[in-house]
């Protein structure tokens, strides 16, 4: 998947308009145009083009009756916004209620996407994630 290189956190401020400045590195990866949707753990997902059609893609080759409710989830919720000339893109008023974005916010880069985390929420599942259960993932995969 193009774009999995996406790595690193940037904290930034949402202005009174919504909108958020994109780091340079991350608007590089991810181009022009963005798409962004509800996340998990609260927080908003946001992909290259290429990214979110192939997260759709993923999600609509998986039988409906096992998929429906994740493809209205993340579809449902979806919005596309252009990055302007100041490096902003503008998060929909409904994401930001979702993920509690209110002013300080952190872009975290996860391979294939960003996380947009209100800081403090960020924070707190950066200082508290289990190394125990990392581990455990690592070795069910070979690591």
């Amino acid at each position: 998947m193009p774009g999995k290189d996406l790595i690193g956190n940037y904290q930034h401020n949402i202005d009174v308009k919504g909108r958020v400045f994109l780091p340079a590195k991350q608007r590089e990866k991810l181009g022009e145009t963005v798409y962004m949707t509800r996340g998990l753990d609260k927080c908003v997902f946001l992909f290259s083009e290429t990214g979110w059609n192939e997260f759709i893609d993923g999600l609509a080759a998986l039988p409906v009756s096992r998929s429906r409710e994740a493809q209205r989830y993340f579809g449902g919720n979806a919005a596309q916004a252009d990055i302007d000339g100041q490096g902003r893109i503008m998060i929909p008023s409904g994401l930001r209620q979702f993920a509690d974005l209110k002013k300080s916010v952190t872009l975290v880069g996860v391979l294939g996407r960003v996380e947009i985390w209100d800081t403090e929420r960020w924070n707190n599942f950066n200082n508290n994630v289990s190394e125990e259960t990392i581990s455990d993932i690592l070795e069910g995969q070979g690591f």
